[in-house]
């Protein structure tokens, strides 16, 4: 987690201790996946004859395991799946939606107009921030078009690891440490994470049978489980018990959709990723914004620091005005190459000012996969806010998801889903091949992060490993630069720089993101992954 500054590569915003790091490389298939376990998981069931689906399911089901503070069954997400055999790309959204029953009323906007997620917890009622669980519904899906494998098959490393236990992490325990007022308010919680009276520590077990028998009853009567199933009778029953919103009707409102893949360009690569009215379109905004500027120096350049705060602004400014009310224009006309160009021109060489919505939950996971065939997936989900709403739903084990924090409360409706920018992008070159896929946590922040990453790559030339390791900036609520302070300073030239155009810059102790990424090389054909020194992620390749 952070901590004092460290040393930095001189050229970048690299810590010096990192050493050299070279993306996995293997000829036949790779992951790169938040956690060790995970990754292990995803590469064991490409080498037993799994596909990039079958290996991204199991993994994101192993995840609920070994990170629960950022992702369970109970919980939603998207998928970017590529079929190199069709070259088909499409996208699944299995996000929920608000349930039926919410009131409105009872969220606080930010300044920003973003819910008060903040006073949700401080009040205790952190359970209005569910949306409707969707992630088993999603694998499901997810499998029945696309994988090779059963459910129960692609579910059975997840159901081993919750019953045998795994290693409690450092990330974990400080996790749990961080969260502990608002875990320590539900007995049932405490059953998980304090089995002997006091929070699990770094190196202790987390068994977690509860779960491990919650994903054997999915594992048997597949996601209809969690619809009417006994799963499904306890998660209604808790939650209206803990003053929720969630009835029976939602569980089966908002069933996973499939469609194709919004599509943008940067530079001469074509980017596939998540549709709007709810997806990407923000992401493919700050693309091609960004797409009239450069060449630039590198990723110190203050040229590129600049222009790409000030497109930021823009994008931020634009999901805030459209993207959170229901009047939002279709993303034909927000990305029409005449509005971008009319955008773009109101970047002059001094920075503009203006508020933003800050950087909110960022408790989400990402991972990629790519197999044999060049078929990929690039998948997110998550739980909201780290350990969702800190609730598990008693005898289920599952951590309930506090994802409608994202949302903008204009946009609040029952029965309807929110805003999300999931970035699961994928690139291609112009014969159509798959280049990369690269994400990152972040919530409203993996815009300008999954940007930053694909720009080192592609503009810079950094390898994958590199790009995901390389420092990050922000353009802050207040539309100051946001730094990670662990990074040290930045160099006084580009300091010096930022301040003269009147940039704001502010050192922050955070972490920006956690990037996985996997590829093809277009020489070798080998298959790539590289994963993020920030939390605890792993790639590998076979």
């Amino acid at each position: 987690m952070p901590g004092s500054p460290a040393a930095t590569d001189p050229s970048t915003r690299r810590p010096a201790a990192l050493g050299p790091r070279a993306p996995a490389r293997g000829p036949r298939y790779a992951a790169a996946t938040p956690h060790p376990e995970v990754t292990r998981v995803a590469l064991d069931v490409l080498g037993h004859g799994g596909n990039a689906v079958d290996a991204a399911v199991a993994a994101a089901a192993a995840c609920t395991v070994v990170q629960p503070f950022s992702s369970s069954a109970a919980g939603v997400g998207w998928a970017t799946v590529h079929d190199a055999t069709t070259g088909v790309t499409e996208v699944l959204d299995f996000h929920g939606a608000v349930p039926l029953a919410f009131d409105p009323s009872a969220l606080t906007p930010t300044q920003a107009g973003t819910v008060d997620w903040r006073r949700l917890e401080s009040s205790g009622r952190a359970i209005l921030g569910m949306l409707t669980p969707s992630a088993v519904p999603g694998w499901a899906a997810l499998l029945e078009r696309h994988g090779t494998w059963r459910l129960a098959d692609a579910l059975a490393p997840a159901i081993a690891l919750a019953h045998d236990g795994v290693v409690v992490s450092e990330a974990l325990a400080d996790i749990i440490a961080r969260r502990w007022t608002l875990l320590a308010a539900w007995p049932s919680t405490l059953a998980v994470l304090a089995p002997g009276g006091r929070p699990l520590r770094a190196g202790e077990r987390l068994v977690q049978p509860d779960l491990g028998t919650t994903l054997e009853r999915i594992a048997c009567n597949g996601p209809e489980e969690l619809q009417q199933g006994q799963t499904a009778e306890g998660l209604v029953r808790f939650v209206a018990d803990a003053g929720g919103a969630l009835c029976t009707a939602d569980l089966v409102a908002h069933p996973p959709r499939w469609a194709p893949a919004l599509t943008g360009r940067f530079r001469d690569l074509e980017i596939r990723t998540a549709p709007g009215p709810c997806g990407d379109v923000a992401l493919v905004e700050a693309l091609h914004l960004l797409d009239g500027f450069g060449p630039f120096e590198g990723p110190l350049d203050p040229d590129y620091v600049h222009v790409s705060v000030e497109t930021a602004k823009l994008v931020a400014a634009d999901r805030a005005r459209y993207l959170g009310t229901p009047d939002r224009p279709a993303p034909a006309t927000l990305l029409s190459p005449a509005r971008v160009e009319r955008l773009r021109r109101r970047i002059g060489p001094r920075a503009s000012t203006g508020s933003f919505a800050g950087r909110g939950p960022e408790d989400t996971i990402t991972l990629a996969v790519v197999d044999g065939a060049g078929s990929a997936v690039h998948l997110m989900q998550t739980v909201g806010n780290l350990f969702g709403t800190g609730a598990v739903a008693a005898g289920t084990g599952l951590f309930l998801n506090s994802s409608l924090y994202f949302a903008y409360t204009a946009e609040v409706r029952p029965g309807e889903p929110i805003e999300q920018n999931p970035c699961t992008m994928m690139a291609f070159d112009a014969a159509g091949s798959l280049r990369l896929a690269i994400g990152t946590p972040g919530g409203k922040t993996r815009v300008e992060t999954v940007r930053q990453m694909l720009v080192d790559v592609v503009d810079f030339g950094m390898d994958l490993q590199a790009a995901v390791d390389e420092g990050r900036f922000l353009a802050g609520h207040d539309g100051a630069v946001e730094i990670e302070a662990e990074l040290g300073p930045l160099p006084p030239a580009l300091e010096a720089d930022l301040t003269a155009r009147g940039h704001g810059i502010r050192a922050v102790g955070e972490r920006f993101g956690t990037g996985q990424a996997v590829a093809i090389d277009p020489t070798t054909h080998e298959r790539l992954a590289a994963a993020d020194w920030r939390l605890e992620a792993s790639a590998a390749a076979g």
